[in-house]
Formats: structure tokens, C-alpha cells, sequence
């Protein structure tokens, strides 16, 4: 596989697995860990589809776990900036996220629900630098 076919592919596995977190990170009880789970325990499955699918790119093994990789990694980082929405409206924090989501729903008592969450995506995006 060409390295400029590999990072359309990466491209597209990251895009896919962006979209897996929004679905994690804004719906209560599902976890980005489980979809992971998911993805890992089915990986033979996934690598026969994807074989089959990109037949003409004929991906390597390793190429494969990089592609997985990037999904998954896409997936991790967008629930990351995500999943702090339903628990501050919702009321449905995670068992990682109780106690630093209680200054949100103070907020949100105040009518500023909408600068808690703004803040929240923006210390996110801060930690993904840092």
C-alpha cells in the first residue's frame, strides 16, 4: 500500500471513529472503553471486512492495527470533549466524572449551564495540547 493511500485510509478510520464519539460521548451508559472492547474482541472479523473492502489497497497486518488504532483514538479523544454534555444537563455523570461535574450542574442551577460546558470543552482542548 502506498503511504498516500494509508493516509486516506487513516483519514477515514479517524473521521469513522470520530463519529463513534459522538454517539459514546453523548449518549448516558455508553462508554467509549466498551466500543473499544467491541472493536478489539471483533478485530478478526473487522480485518477480514476491511481486507475485503479495500481488496485493491491490500492492507498489511500491521497497517490494519494502524487503521484500528486510529479509530479507536478518534473515538477516545471526540467522547472526551463530549461526554461532559449529557452529565451536566442530564444529570447522568460517569463514575470518573461525579465529582468534577458538580461546579456544572452548580452552574446550571445558576443559568449558566451553557459556560460550564464551554469551559469544559475548553480545558479539553487545552489537554489535548498538553
Amino acid at each position: 500500500m502506498t503511504p498516500f493511500s494509508l493516509l486516506i485510509l487513516a483519514v477515514l478510520f479517524t473521521f469513522f471513529g470520530i463519529c463513534l464519539g459522538i454517539v459514546t460521548g453523548l449518549i448516558p451508559g455508553i462508554h467509549v472503553n466498551t466500543v473499544s472492547f467491541l472493536i478489539i474482541s471483533s478485530l478478526g472479523a473487522i480485518s477480514v471486512f476491511v481486507s475485503s473492502l479495500l481488496s485493491g489497497f491490500a492492507p498489511t497486518t500491521s497497517e490494519l492495527l494502524l487503521l484500528i488504532s486510529m479509530l479507536v483514538i478518534g473515538c477516545l479523544i471526540t467522547h472526551t470533549f463530549l461526554n461532559f454534555i449529557p452529565a451536566t444537563y442530564f444529570g447522568a455523570p460517569e463514575g470518573e466524572t461525579a465529582l468534577s461535574v458538580l461546579p456544572a450542574h452548580r452552574m446550571l442551577l445558576e443559568g449558566r449551564g451553557y459556560e460550564a460546558i464551554k469551559a469544559s470543552a475548553l480545558g479539553s482542548f487545552a489537554a489535548t495540547f498538553i
